[in-house]
């Protein structure tokens, strides 16, 4: 498997646990806003996956881009409320991501 297909595998996958995550919030405390950001964050990761093939420089630096900003939500509700759940899962999912998408872009250019 070239490291553009991981890349775009990993994307994928994210972007379901994302949307099946912002899904869970809804369902769960009938957040519209976790439903509508995982839905929104997960369709734009699948999008990162379905365009790999055609110009992974781009894929990657939306990936990446969206991966980021997870990770800083993520990880300012963490800071303030210590709970581990969703937090740190999404958090090391998004340092995946980033960490796949950057040694990526620096295979290519």
């Amino acid at each position: 498997m070239s490291m553009q297909n991981f890349a775009a595998n990993y994307f994928l996958i994210f972007g379901i646990l994302t949307a099946l995550g912002g899904l869970y919030g809804y369902l769960k405390v009938k957040s519209q806003a976790s439903l509508i950001a995982g839905l929104i964050s997960g369709f734009i990761l699948f999008f990162s996956f379905y365009w790999m093939s055609r110009n992974a420089i781009v894929a990657t630096g939306i990936g990446c881009f969206i991966s980021l900003l997870l990770f800083s939500r993520f990880f300012h509700v963490w800071q303030r409320t210590r709970k581990p759940m969703p937090q740190v899962p999404m958090m090391i999912l998004s340092l995946g991501g980033l960490g796949v998408g950057v040694f990526l872009l620096l295979r290519i250019v």
